[in-house]
Order: structure tokens, then sequence, then C-alpha cells
């Protein structure tokens, strides 16, 4: 009995600030067909989004423990957004939490737990295709709202002219109830686009 306290005491003091939790867990190839199968999850009740991540050819950003990425979605709005982590939610300022695209987030997998903030704001359609193909400039899908918030909570002021275009990955994405399950469910399942040649 105590037992079990002390190990909600510590989930919950993980988790504590963070507004959503994201739980990853990896599903080997060999079974995705088969849990798919199990939640009804097919390519007729997805949303299918095509998902950038621009960093350095050496992958500054992410070893910095910053993303930044753009989310085309197919017949919904599309996005750009700057992350950082891990965070102290007691850190981050509260101007930041005003912004309907802020959220704190503790992502767990299977071997860790961070807490992490991040800022989404729309961006135009075709916007982010132009970016992708060297028609616009990576910095025109970010505001400066974004990159005042990196500068603020990651103390990193970004060289967009510096980072290249990683992707697409296509990422089907479903949300959907369980019996077994007390929440509401989003599965995502990514796949790497090869190029041709």
């Amino acid at each position: 009995m105590q037992r079990g306290a002390a190990t909600r005491g510590k989930v919950a003091k993980a988790v504590a600030g963070a507004g959503e939790i994201e739980i990853k867990a990896t599903i080997p190839d060999h079974q995705i067909r088969q849990a798919l199968a199990r939640f009804g999850l097919t390519a007729g009740n997805d949303e299918e989004r095509y998902i950038y991540f621009f960093d350095t050819p050496a992958l500054e950003l992410l070893r910095s423990g910053i993303i930044a990425r753009a989310r085309r979605v197919v017949g919904r709005v599309h996005d750009s957004t700057v992350k950082f982590g891990p965070v102290d939610p007691r850190d981050v300022g509260r101007k930041w939490r005003k912004y309907r695209g802020f959220k704190i987030e503790a992502d767990a997998s299977e071997s860790s737990l961070v807490k992490s903030a991040s800022f989404s704001m729309p961006v135009a359609k075709g916007q982010i295709r132009r970016v992708a193909v060297g028609k616009k400039a990576i910095a025109a899908i970010f505001t400066p709202d974004q990159k005042e918030f990196l500068a603020s909570v990651a103390g990193h002021d970004i060289d967009f002219t510096s980072l290249v275009v990683l992707g697409p990955l296509i990422a089907q994405r479903w949300q959907f109830d369980d019996p077994g399950c007390p929440w509401s469910l989003t599965a995502e399942l990514w796949s790497v686009v090869m190029a041709s040649g």
C-alpha cells in the first residue's frame, strides 16, 4: 500500500506542471499490422500529415534539446512548432501561456520521462511546401514570437540560414477510445519517404 502511494507520488512529481502527458510506445515492424487491426485503425479513418524537421546538417539543434518542425495536415490547418526540453515548468515565463498554441507536456517512453515546452503557430497553406522545395526561406514559416520563445526559454537564437530541410515523414494519426483504457487515445504511425534515384 505504501509502495503504491510512493510510486504515485513520484509520478505526480515527475509530471507536475505539464498540461499533457504523451506516452510513446514503439511497436516492432512485425506487430504493426496486428496493432492497427486491434484498434480498428485503417487508412480510411486516419488523419494524414507530412512532417518536416529543420536542423543543421550536424543536427546541432537536436543535440541542444531543440526541435523545429512544420506539419502539413491534409484537409486541416498547417502549422510550425518550436519545442525545447527538458524544462522546469516553473522557469517558463507566464507570457507564453496566453498563446493557444503553447503547451508544456511530459513525454514518457519506455526508458525516460522529459518535460518540454512547445509553441505552435498556424502556417498558410502552400508555404511549407514552398519551403521544402527551396522557394521560400525556412525562417518565413516561424513567427517572431516563436523565435523570441526559443531565445527566452532555450536561451538560443537560431540562425535559420544554417538549417536544412529534413523529411518529410508521412504520419497517419488516429484518435479513438478503447474499453481497456479510461482515456481517449491518439496513435501515430510514421513512415520515412525514401528519395528516388
